[in-house]
């Protein structure tokens, strides 16, 4: 058994993948197993895996192209540590990250989900901005849905037996690309799992796609249909099912706002939105926007404690 095991999915992706890994080869915790899952790459990567001699690294090669949620699921199945660090091969973390999570989590072993701070860099620009997860609030799960996703993947440690006992996977549909993650951190929190957020900023969340507008916009559709099954499906802190789902909506109109103006660079169609929703929504959406510039300015405001 291991204390860790680091579960890294990729696909057509070495050049960041042997990066991630040094990464993880310069940890100065050493009880830890990886699992990369070769998800259907054409490139050199299998050829890179299989070549590889290090102790502690089991390689899952597959012949198609599964996706992220996939091939992490495969890795909690097949791991053998006590705790389960995701890492996308695209990210990479400092050489003290699993050190501080083994001090974090001897110190709070009550806690099933651990999640530190994490450096954004973008390739293009090669700005770096600091990422705060959590915090942790009462009533997480409702926070989650009514605040949006507080973690990152790469940052996130469970603890596999939780995991398993409560047949807690990552969703595999395809309506769930690219927010798998956040579905988990809701069932998890569901069910009452303990979330633990670190102070420190232990690792880098890697931005580097080449399509970035039609990415966020499918996201978001991705995003309110997970939200959507959550509200009707799934919660039940809220009786009147409606009226959350347009508190909900209106903060998820906002942000196409924020994406059309600063993102896209469409200025009328921001701004058409923007005054549809008011007409549309009235009170309900301006309270929204009220929140959601509250929210943004408490976010910033973690950076001067």
């Amino acid at each position: 058994m291991f204390f860790f095991s680091i579960i890294i999915p990729t696909f057509n992706d070495l050049n960041n993948l042997k990066r991630c890994l040094r990464g993880v080869y310069k940890q100065t915790f050493h009880d830890y197993e990886i699992i990369i899952i070769n998800d259907g790459s054409s490139d050199e990567t299998k050829f890179f895996l299989n070549s590889l001699n290090k102790k502690n690294i089991t390689i899952i090669n597959l012949e198609k192209n599964k996706g992220p949620a996939f091939s992490r699921n495969l890795g909690i199945n097949s791991c053998k540590g006590f705790w389960v660090a995701f890492l996308d091969s695209d990210d990479f973390w400092l050489k003290d990250k699993l050190q501080i999570t083994f001090n974090n989590i001897q110190l709070n072993d009550n806690f099933e989900v651990f999640c530190h701070n994490q450096y954004r860099k973008e390739k293009s620009t090669r700005k770096i901005k600091k990422l705060y997860t959590g915090p942790y609030k009462d009533k997480f799960y409702n926070n989650l849905i009514l605040e949006g996703n507080c973690l990152i993947t790469s940052a996130t440690i469970i603890k596999k037996d939780f995991l398993i006992k409560n047949n807690i996977f990552f969703r595999t549909e395809k309506r769930y690309y690219s927010v798998e993650d956040y579905d988990l951190w809701l069932n998890l929190a569901m069910i009452n799992a303990r979330f633990f957020f670190i102070k420190n900023f232990l690792g880098f969340y890697c931005i580097h796609n080449n399509n970035i507008t039609n990415n966020i916009l499918k996201h978001k559709k991705n995003y309110l249909f997970l939200l959507y099954n959550h509200v009707f499906k799934k919660q039940n802190f809220e009786k009147n099912k409606f009226r959350l789902w347009k508190i909900i909506y209106c903060k998820y109109l906002i942000e196409l706002i924020v994406i059309n103006i600063f993102y896209i660079n469409n200025l009328i169609k921001g701004l058409s939105l923007f005054f549809r929703s008011i007409k549309k929504y009235r009170l309900l959406f301006i309270i929204s926007l009220f929140n959601y510039l509250k929210l943004k300015i408490n976010t910033s405001l973690r950076k001067f404690k």
